[in-house]
């Protein structure tokens, strides 16, 4: 399982205990019949240019009931390698808050309060739409039955006046004679979304594979863990594929 966003800043962390709470609450009762809200965020990436003064996105219930959302917004970045988020300062979500009836959607305004310049690097965000209890649930413990929160995190971008892509991979041990970490880099000006890394040997045996999603955010650096079929031989070549922009890319690593 992936580790959680580290949320810091004051507003931030309070929604990063609230969650853990919840995380916390639906693992103690796991045999609790649960029901989930269910809602989706419309589009699923969203960029803001950098001379426009917003964007939208639309949330709709596709539920039989009514639900209570919180929408935030906090500037993204990555702290060794893991995603972190802290609350943005130069960008405005409305309404913040917002209760939806079954089979109605609302939009939801992503903007800022004056113009800012067209920034040499791209500028990562996420917006966190999340369920709140209604009230009243939650209260009758006879029951036996919890109602899990759901959350949506979508990213948002303002790109750069000069959009570069330069990937820089590399691989260490893991804790573990059969474990690796991949590490990239990103040298460029905007992020690169990754997707199913594969760890090859040079006669193309599949040491390892993730389906995970990886973002690698410009400037920054981004790893996924690996589990091995069988443990690396020092300086060995190996062939790390991985798909970019829906496209399957190859290249040479050395093993540590």
């Amino acid at each position: 399982m992936a580790r959680p966003p580290h949320i810091v800043s004051g507003q931030a962390g309070t929604g990063w205990l609230t969650r853990s709470i919840v995380v916390a609450l639906l693992a103690w009762l796991a045999a609790a019949p649960l029901q989930a809200g269910q809602f989706n965020v419309s589009p699923v990436k969203v960029t803001l240019p950098a001379r426009a003064k917003a964007t939208s996105v639309t949330i709709t219930n596709n539920g039989r009931k009514p639900l209570a959302l919180r929408i935030r917004l906090y500037a993204w970045d990555k702290h060794e390698g893991e995603d972190r988020l802290q609350a943005a300062e130069d960008l405005l979500v409305t309404p913040p808050i917002l209760k939806l009836e079954p089979g109605r959607a609302q939009i939801v305004r992503i903007g800022r309060p004056a113009e800012i310049p067209v920034p040499a690097v791209e500028k990562a965000y996420r917006l966190v739409v999340s369920e709140l209890p209604l009230p009243g649930e939650g209260q009758a413990e006879s029951t036996l039955a919890l109602r899990s929160l759901l959350e949506i995190s979508v990213p948002v971008f303002v790109p750069p006046a000069r959009p570069d892509k330069r990937l820089e991979w590399t691989l260490q041990p893991g804790p573990q004679p059969a474990a690796a970490t991949v590490s990239v880099r990103n040298a460029g000006t905007v992020h690169s979304k990754l997707t199913r890394l594969r760890l090859l040997d040079a006669g193309g045996q599949l040491l390892a594979e993730s389906q995970k999603m990886l973002y690698a955010l410009p400037q920054q650096q981004a790893r996924t863990p690996l589990l091995l079929s069988r443990p690396l031989r020092t300086g060995e070549t190996l062939k790390l594929e991985y798909t970019l922009d829906h496209a399957v890319r190859v290249i040479e690593l050395k093993a540590p």
